[in-house]
């Protein structure tokens, strides 16, 4: 009977001893998951800061082309009108490529 207690005592304390480490094992895997996670976290929003930046340069430079098409649509606008009327002052039509409204 002795034995036994000695057995069982034995048996509790390893058990107690594994519990702990399967204790420290389960906080060490969830802190080390937890800090993966919130480096992913940050590199999503670095990522999302950088696109944004992209999205706005990219805006920008889609409205200067815009505005720099349409100022040169009205030069060859007003040059078509200064061909007409020099070829008027000379008397000499000038045959010029026709421009495509677009």
């Amino acid at each position: 009977m002795r034995a036994n207690q000695n057995d069982s005592q034995l048996i509790r304390s390893e058990v107690g001893h594994l519990e702990g480490r399967s204790s420290e094992s389960s906080n060490d895997i969830m802190n080390s998951t937890l800090d993966s996670l919130e480096k992913l976290n940050q590199a999503f929003h670095l990522l999302q800061h950088e696109s944004k930046a992209e999205d706005n340069f990219l805006k920008q430079q889609l409205t200067a082309l815009g505005q720099e098409k349409t100022k040169l649509e009205q030069s060859v606008l007003m040059l078509g009108t200064r061909v007409a009327e020099s070829e008027t002052q000379v008397g000499v039509q000038l045959r010029l490529p026709e421009v495509e409204d677009r």
